[in-house]
């Protein structure tokens, strides 16, 4: 299933595209816009991540500059063994974390500022963990491409708007035309974006990465008050993301309303707690035991 998305992820916008540039510039261009949207399908796969870090206002962290940070990434990636990855934060209150990338070695973490005000060190770990199964698992290819696909067609419905509603006496009446049709086509693209991701990401993602990430710090109740504190966090001090962006989350730090709504991709808390607490309760006794032990 994941080779069919990751094909539509690189089809669909040549064709989308495509059908607009014959309407909106005419026969003459539509082969070096097929060109130049082969180039910008490759340069989604390569560059995704670069694209979303940029999108996130994302810096590079060092060492220096969160010791703690480090030392529980490098933990948790020994642990799960895979390479450690890039490490990024975002000036954001609210406690949440996401991955980018397209392959584990080839991934980043991204924190937010107010992660380690807000979760314990076990916490901590869970929440790493949880995003090293993502990345694992290849979540993170198709999230990265969904969301670079997604902002794309957001700035192509705005950018047609804008050319759509330009008052140009000087154009010919045959390319007003072609400029309606072409705004025609690209309109509705943010709720066409907004289904895509849906269909992209399934939701059952987090619950395996929930499980996957439990089972391996051992601490379901961790990983559980983890998602708990994320939630009550992101109404006290919301985050300020592009919605297109909102699924990369831990927990989405989207806000209710029409178009958060329209961009939902996560499971409710209380069923991903339940889980999670049915998962405690089913483990032997020696298998509850602290992250950090």
């Amino acid at each position: 299933m994941n080779v069919v998305k990751l094909f539509v992820l690189v089809a669909l916008p040549v064709a989308l595209f495509i059908a607009a540039g014959f309407f909106g510039a005419g026969e003459e261009v539509l082969f070096f816009g097929f060109l130049l949207l082969l180039v910008i399908s490759v340069g989604m796969y390569w560059f995704s991540d670069i694209i979303v870090l940029r999108m996130c206002g994302a810096e590079l962290l060092t060492v220096y500059h969160s010791p703690t940070i480090f030392r529980a990434v490098e933990e948790m990636c020994t642990q799960a063994d895979l390479p450690v990855p890039m490490i990024y934060m975002i000036a954001e209150e609210a406690p949440n974390i996401c991955s980018v990338g397209r392959n584990p070695r080839n991934a980043g973490l991204v924190f937010t500022d107010g992660i380690l005000k807000s979760l314990s060190a076990d916490e901590l770990r869970c929440a790493i963990a949880h995003e090293l199964v993502h990345i694992y698992r290849r979540d993170t290819l198709l999230a990265t491409l969904a969301a670079t696909f997604a902002s794309l067609l957001g700035m192509s419905s705005k950018a047609a708007r804008q050319t759509a509603s330009a008052d140009d006496v000087s154009t010919p009446a045959d390319g007003r035309l072609r400029g309606f049709a072409f705004n025609g086509i690209l309109t509705p693209f943010a709720p066409i974006a907004a289904t895509l991701i849906q269909w992209l990401i399934d939701v059952k993602r987090e619950f395996r990465a929930d499980e996957h990430g439990a089972k391996l710090t051992g601490n379901p109740l961790a990983m559980a008050n983890t998602i708990r504190t994320m939630e009550k966090k992101k109404h006290v001090t919301p985050m300020d993301v592009v919605p297109a962006v909102a699924h990369l989350f831990m927990v989405s730090p989207l806000r209710p309303g029409r178009i958060e709504r329209m961009f939902s991709t996560h499971p409710s808390m209380v069923r991903r707690i339940e889980r999670l607490e049915a998962m405690h309760r089913s483990m032997p006794r020696s298998k509850h035991v602290s992250v950090t032990k």
